[in-house]
């Protein structure tokens, strides 16, 4: 699954795997445009964000260390340390998505049907 946000010209700035950089600007996914536009998305709705990043940090954690290479330090607070802002109101002025771009609003909480295996 590859993960989707837009910048200002509707560039995808979407996680590389499996290095997990942006394709757009080469920073480390979640870069700032797509932890903005994620934010904008699910605001309101903290804890789906922090749900739904925390299922693109396991798979960042099996793609990094599938080689053998040593656990990132950083996954945490590059996938989980930002979420709460997405209960804050954004400013005005603040780049969304083009409304075609952006993912339905959850009109209720679902129990997601994950296999704990997963993150292991």
């Amino acid at each position: 699954m590859t993960t989707t946000a837009y910048d200002e010209t509707t560039r995808a700035h979407e996680a590389e795997r499996p290095s997990w950089d942006c394709v757009v600007c080469l920073q480390p996914w979640p870069c700032a445009i797509a932890k903005n536009v994620l934010i904008s998305e699910f605001y309101e709705f903290p804890a789906v964000l922090a749900v739904y990043m925390s299922a693109r940090m396991c798979d960042a954690l099996r793609d990094l260390t599938a080689d053998g290479s040593p656990r990132p330090l950083d996954l945490r607070e590059r996938f989980l340390g930002w979420t709460h802002l997405a209960s804050i109101r954004p400013r005005q002025g603040v780049n969304l998505p083009p409304a075609s771009a952006r993912r339905p609003r959850p009109d209720r909480y679902r129990s997601p049907t994950a296999d704990p295996a997963r993150c292991r």
